[in-house]
């Protein structure tokens, strides 16, 4: 029932300005909570249309790959709307981020590592977005790239990039769980 009412109330405020892509986005936004995933992708592509906000603009396309993400049958269009964002905004990192892990989905290793890695040395945007997109921070492109790195066949650098990482200060409990398991793999511990 609460969810509805949120909806309503959106709703709502959207009838008397519905040109207004601030109201737009929210309207996306309670969709996509209640995923209903192809009303959230509308309101999104009409906020990207309406706002002259490029952050706002940005976040709407990364939408956009993510409502089209979650229904789970069109894959190559979630790769353009990833490639769309880099093309929009080639200093964030969100989309570089999404594209690596999609290629690592699809064992695409050295793509996978390219848009890790591309993601570590363009990015200098320190913008959040306003909701989740999946992308937590500079440190998961660091865990994409020693991921990926071993794949194509320089495990000795994707050592090193895990060893770094479990003295990133920036490291989660969770990453450092997945830190220490890939140093396992090398027997790292019983080396110091």
């Amino acid at each position: 029932m609460i969810k509805e009412k949120k909806i309503q109330f959106q709703l709502n405020k959207y009838i008397q300005d519905p040109e207004n892509p601030e109201l737009n986005f929210l309207l996306g936004y309670e969709y996509e909570k209640i995923k209903h995933y192809a009303s959230a992708h509308t309101y999104y592509l009409r906020c990207a249309e309406l706002t002259n906000n490029k952050d706002l603009e940005y976040e709407c396309i990364l939408k956009t790959y993510s409502t089209i993400h979650e229904q789970k049958r069109r894959p190559w269009y979630e790769k353009q709307q990833l490639y769309l964002a880099i093309t929009h905004s080639p200093k964030r990192p969100e989309a570089y981020y999404l594209l690596s892990i999609l290629y690592s989905n699809e064992k695409a290793w050295k793509e996978a590592l390219m848009y890790a890695t591309l993601g570590l040395n363009v990015c200098k945007y320190n913008t959040l977005t306003r909701t989740d997109v999946g992308y937590k921070g500079k440190i998961n492109l660091l865990v994409q790239e020693a991921f990926t790195i071993w794949y194509t066949g320089q495990r000795q650098k994707s050592q090193e990039l895990w060893v770094k990482l479990l003295n990133n200060p920036e490291i989660t409990p969770e990453i450092k769980k997945l830190t220490i398991s890939n140093l396992k793999r090398w027997d790292y511990f019983k080396k110091i």
